[in-house]
């Protein structure tokens, strides 16, 4: 084993793959970096699924999950929902399944080493193993073959197998992917994204893939791709550019958005650590307290019922009533094991009451028009 290798997380594997300098950031373990949402709920899914390996069925009370990972209790129903469907129909592929194991190898020849933690795997033979990963997000927003790859390359290294397999399951979209792959083959692989590593540090490459990238903040090639993006959109106005030229900005816009954030929450946590600050113009940044009347629901409520004379169009102006936390209420008195029936109820009571509207919601995505077709 290299001393102090440079140490790469599979998760990150699928940025080094197309930017051998991403790999070079500071600090010695370099890992994904993840919207703090969605990490929250891709915890809580991953825990949830832990447990249906374990025992076959999930959790009854996910509210108890939601509540303590700060998601969504019906998305984490929505996506726990179809890894137990999976784990049902495919969970006999593995045999000795094992749950959160820690990986690792050492490249042959180059002073890298990979590291990751697999959600499932299973040693199915003296020469055959399989892996599983679960995801929280969209197929066609992220590319995991490479991160799977790392793990398949761990589990074959460190158990001396001949083969293989992996599966991502793509909660989220209910449908899954299998790869498998000969042991020289990922070593192959392996060995030559180390090289490129190690021979290419300055080896920038702008794509999809920045936007989860460590780097991103310090990365020369991303840096002179949103000046020239800003200077774009100022130079021209958005009103005179075509659609297609609209479009095809987008991606930028997005990375200049996330540079904003970030600057945001870096000076506002230097305001708060060091009080106001004073430019060299003669400016002072500082934080400024306004205070907001908040209402006690409880206390309010008998008053706002007197002064509205109880009428329900009226009271209904004035509040919103939140349906997962509604639901949630309604099953935490109720019995175990009739929770999902008096949730089932309470939908039933509420859609004859005609209580239940659908409303349409349109957001912009970006991505390949192939994987927008394929998944049409």
């Amino acid at each position: 084993m290299t001393a102090n290798p440079l140490t790469v997380h599979c998760s990150f594997l699928p940025i080094v793959a197309n930017c051998s300098a991403a790999a070079h950031s500071s600090g010695s373990r370099i890992r994904i970096a993840d919207a703090e949402d969605a990490a929250d709920l891709g915890i809580a899914v991953h825990v949830v699924s832990k447990e249906i390996v374990a025992v076959g069925d999930r959790p009854e009370n996910l509210a108890e999950y939601a509540s303590e990972y700060s998601c969504s209790e019906n998305e984490l129903g929505v996506l726990t929902w179809y890894a137990l469907q999976f784990w049902k129909e495919h969970g006999n592929l593995f045999s000795f399944p094992r749950t959160e194991v820690e990986l690792g190898y050492d490249v042959i020849g180059q002073p890298v080493r990979i590291v990751g933690t697999t959600d499932v795997m299973s040693i199915e033979s003296a020469i055959f193993g399989i892996l599983l990963d679960w995801k929280s997000g969209r197929m066609g927003e992220e590319t995991v073959k490479e991160q799977v790859m790392g793990y398949a390359t761990c589990l074959a290294a460190e158990h001396m197998l001949s083969e293989v397999s992996a599966i991502v399951a793509w909660l989220r979209d209910q449908t899954y992917q299998r790869w498998t792959w000969r042991a020289e083959e990922l070593f192959d692989w392996v060995a030559e994204l180390a090289r490129k590593v190690i021979q290419e540090p300055d080896h920038f490459n702008l794509g999809t893939w920045c936007r989860f990238c460590p780097r991103f903040l310090e990365c020369p090639a991303q840096r002179d791709l949103l000046m020239t993006t800003a200077t774009a959109i100022q130079a021209t106005g958005v009103s005179a550019l075509s659609p297609q030229t609209l479009a095809g900005l987008y991606p930028r816009v997005q990375s200049l958005e996330r540079i904003i954030k970030a600057y945001r929450g870096q000076v506002r946590a230097a305001v708060e650590q060091l009080g106001s600050i004073e430019t060299d113009d003669g400016y002072v940044l500082s934080l400024q307290s306004r205070i907001l009347r908040e209402l006690d629901p409880v206390k309010a409520w008998p008053v706002m019922e007197t002064l509205l004379g109880g009428e329900p169009e009226r009271m209904a102006k004035c509040v919103k009533i939140s349906m997962p936390k509604l639901v949630a209420e309604v099953k935490a008195s109720a019995a175990r094991g009739q929770k999902k029936l008096v949730q089932l109820e309470l939908e039933a009571a509420l859609e004859a009451a005609k209580a239940i509207t659908l409303k349409e919601q349109q957001a912009l995505r970006w991505a390949a028009k192939e994987k927008e077709d394929e998944q049409d």
